[in-house]
């Protein structure tokens, strides 16, 4: 007597496969499983060749709602696909993982090459941040970040940081050029500020605090000196 492992149909007249299935459900699993692996390949060969984020991600959802409707056989013992459907899954997440991977380095590159040429250090913030934005928002796709996504981010977030820091010193210099010497250590003691209250751990940071300390001594000392001079000018006079 033959018992159909899928739908459970049983008796004398019912005959079943060297797995189990009935003709009713072999002629069924057949057809959902063409249609599915059909989708499947589909799908992969999109996700590998597309320019559009949306496209392949989208498409690696498609690959994995698909396998997980065939797991119901694989559950069973049935092997309907090979790779199996719990395979074709991590398949899905492993792609989805590479299109983002590969995105955040098309977006920092981009960032980093439009900084390069922009005329001004402030424009440079914008244009790194503007990078790290949509590297953030890569990172809310997908749970855990990939290391390649979280690398780049980081990667960003320092040098927009550095760029932060440049725009007080570019502001102090031009300052410190005019001769306006206590505009210039205000701007030095605002960058200093941002380096003493970033996230960085200050000894990564030495040199640059050292550097920017030894400008604004260097520019009290000459300030001091200049108004020692301007006191004992007026004291001649006097």
């Amino acid at each position: 007597m033959g018992e159909c492992r899928l739908c459970g149909r049983k008796g004398w007249l019912v005959s079943v496969n060297q797995y189990g299935l009935c003709m009713n459900c072999q002629s069924a699993v057949a057809v959902e499983t063409s249609s599915r692996l059909r989708v499947i390949n589909e799908s992969s060969e999109i996700i590998r060749n597309s320019k559009n984020l949306a496209t392949r991600l989208s498409r690696c959802d498609v690959l994995e709602e698909n396998a997980r409707e065939l797991r119901k056989y694989e559950e069973r013992g049935l092997p309907v696909t090979n790779p199996l459907p719990s395979q074709l899954m991590a398949l899905a997440q492993q792609l989805r993982e590479e299109v983002l991977s590969e995105e955040a380095v098309k977006i920092l590159d981009a960032a980093r090459a439009k900084a390069d040429v922009v005329a001004t250090p402030k424009a440079r913030v914008s244009a790194l941040s503007a990078g790290l934005l949509k590297i953030t928002e890569l990172c809310g796709k997908i749970d855990p970040t990939p290391a390649k996504v979280r690398e780049s981010q980081e990667a960003l977030k320092a040098e927009v940081r550095r760029a932060n820091l440049e725009v007080f010193l570019d502001d102090a210099r031009k300052a410190e050029f005019k001769g306006q010497v206590n505009k210039a250590i205000d701007k030095y003691k605002e960058a200093l500020y941002f380096l003493k209250t970033d996230v960085v751990d200050d000894r990564l940071q030495d040199k640059d605090i050292a550097e920017i300390e030894g400008k604004i001594a260097e520019l009290g000392a000459a300030t001091r000196k200049r108004d020692r001079r301007d006191m004992d000018g007026r004291e001649e006079k006097a």
